[in-house]
């Protein structure tokens, strides 16, 4: 079991490297094209798409964790990460990031895909910051303990 939650863990705090990178990438591309009145291409749609994937299995790793930090009896503990300060935030970016993915693929013209995207990944990349600041910030290795 211990192995399992190292695993994950790890997986979980490496992976937001890869989140980090879509999210600020993925928002001043479409800033600028909101901006810049841009015309919508497929890499925009693809970094949308990759993006929210990306933020997906941060939160189902971070889901996974948090599930059996419970069921081995941490709540107990007080752990910055297993509170509401990385909890609420990290579903909330999720939320943001489907928001802008959605109304991006849904609404006719450009500049109105540009504008919720850009509004959804804005909204994400706080998000993601806040949840990533409680544990530590957001270049620090993870601080959680095995639960066992």
């Amino acid at each position: 079991m211990s192995t399992f939650y190292f695993i994950l863990l790890q997986a979980h705090s490496g992976w937001r490297y890869v989140v980090l990178l879509l999210v600020i990438l993925t928002t001043a591309k479409v800033v600028v094209g909101w901006l810049g009145n841009q015309a919508w291409t497929k890499l925009d749609s693809r970094l949308m798409s990759y993006t929210n994937i990306a933020i997906g299995i941060q939160f189902l790793l971070g889901l996974f964790l948090y599930t059996l930090f419970i069921v081995n009896g941490g709540m107990g503990r007080s752990i910055g990460g297993f509170t509401g300060g990385h909890v609420v935030p990290a579903i909330l970016a999720v939320a943001a990031a489907g928001f802008g993915f959605a109304r991006s693929r849904r609404v006719e013209g450009d500049r109105r895909k540009f504008m919720f995207a850009a509004i959804g990944m804005l909204l994400a990349i706080f998000l993601v910051y806040g949840a990533l600041a409680t544990v530590g910030g957001v270049f620090a290795s993870s601080s959680f303990t095995d639960p066992n």
